[in-house]
């Protein structure tokens, strides 16, 4: 495997495969448009081995398929198709990926996206809705790597996501939208910058201390519960359901707390528990 000096190296080396890729593969012959988006279009924010590659495809007809995922080097490549009315409606509405493409990298592009991009997003409920959603689905990938399967290093990175979610959301009822870490950093301060400096540090180290990731949830758990107005619900709890088995983790809101739902199955029996108040029950569905 080739070495890279930086991030900015490597990512040159990815966008000229998907550029490849997408110039000689008949797969990608039906999109108008191309564009690498995320923190692949953000060198200073992106972690090689950790970060992901994300790709908007742009079609005017009915895909085969709406999701791409294939791997480059040390990269998942995250390839979603919209149709372009598809992805008009989803201007209209203030969605976050909308946003995120301040940032971006054509790769190919008959002019439907150039055209697109010059309509400027307005931040709206539905904005803040799915920004709100975002952080607690975030969470719960931090969770699940962190207590099932033990990846430090994606709890981190999934920890990082969820508070770049957790500041996009307060911003926006400034009318802000923060898409780098360093525009993050700008719009937020006191203890909540310190924390997502430190985490976003933390993220960029090849070895991550279990010790100090679970100190680094405590902290992120109570600064979600303190900003958006809940009660939290302690990791401890978590644990403790976690140990029985656990397969899946989620994150939501129950009544004004901080909850968790987690899967269980002992033996062909599955059982979903939910925790918020420290108190947990079985319910249903794994899914807020």
């Amino acid at each position: 495997m080739k070495l890279y000096s930086n991030a900015s190296e490597y990512l040159n080396y990815i966008v000229s495969v998907i550029r490849d890729i997408v110039m000689i593969h008949k797969l990608f012959d039906f999109a108008c448009s191309v564009v690498i988006f995320g923190s692949a279009a953000r060198p200073n924010d992106f972690i090689i081995g950790v970060s992901d590659v994300d790709v908007l495809i742009l079609t005017r007809n009915k895909p085969d398929k709406w999701i791409y995922n294939f791997d480059i080097a040390e990269s998942r490549v995250n390839a979603v198709v919209f149709m372009v009315d598809d992805f008009k409606r989803l201007i209209e509405l203030g969605h976050p990926l909308i946003f995120m493409l301040k940032y971006h990298i054509v790769i190919r592009d008959d002019g439907c996206f150039k055209n697109l991009i010059k309509i400027k997003p307005k931040i709206t409920s539905y904005t803040r809705r799915v920004l709100r959603k975002s952080i607690f689905a975030a969470l719960g990938l931090a969770l699940e790597n962190y207590l099932i399967f033990r990846d430090y290093k994606f709890a981190i990175s999934h920890l990082v996501h969820c508070i770049r979610h957790l500041a996009r959301y307060l911003c926006s009822f400034k009318d802000l939208f923060p898409v780098s870490d360093e525009e993050i950093c700008n719009c937020i301060g006191g203890e909540f910058r310190k924390l997502f400096i430190e985490i976003s540090n933390l993220r960029r180290k090849c070895e991550i201390d279990s010790y100090k990731l679970k100190i680094m949830f405590s902290r992120v758990l109570n600064l979600i519960a303190d900003k958006l107005n809940l009660k939290a619900t302690s990791l401890a709890s978590l644990e403790s359901i976690v140990s029985r088995g656990a397969h899946l983790i989620c994150a939501g809101e129950v009544d004004g707390y901080m909850a968790f739902r987690i899967e269980v199955f002992n033996g062909d029996r599955r059982k979903v528990f939910e925790i918020f108040n420290d108190k947990v029950r079985e319910v249903d569905s794994i899914f807020f």
